[in-house]
């Protein structure tokens, strides 16, 4: 498939609810509900997302439980990359977490 054909294929079948997905986020004020939606992987329908389904619900739990405890120091990382690094270093080394949960 080229790139034109990949890239027409996001846009008519993920575009929008990515979109959305990223604006639940954004428009969230708590950032404390943020760090909680993102650490269990829930979409805003409440279920988790496609790409974590196979993530044990209690590795979750012990990400958000790390997570939640750091995110004063979460919300002061200046960039995505110093956050992306943070979040690494928390919960990294937690058995079932890979680099796709982290990121």
């Amino acid at each position: 498939m080229k790139l034109k054909a990949i890239v027409n294929d996001y846009i008519i079948r993920c575009r929008k609810r990515a979109y959305e997905e990223l604006r639940w986020f954004r428009e969230e004020k708590d950032f404390s509900k943020v760090v909680s939606r993102a650490a269990k992987a829930l979409k805003p329908d409440g279920k988790k997302f496609r790409h974590q389904r196979r993530i044990a619900t209690d590795v979750l739990k012990e990400s958000k439980v790390i997570l939640m405890a750091n995110r004063r120091k979460l919300k002061n990382t200046g960039s995505f990359d110093d956050l992306h690094t943070e979040i690494g270093k928390l919960v990294g080394d937690i058995n079932g977490i890979g680099e796709l949960y982290i990121y």
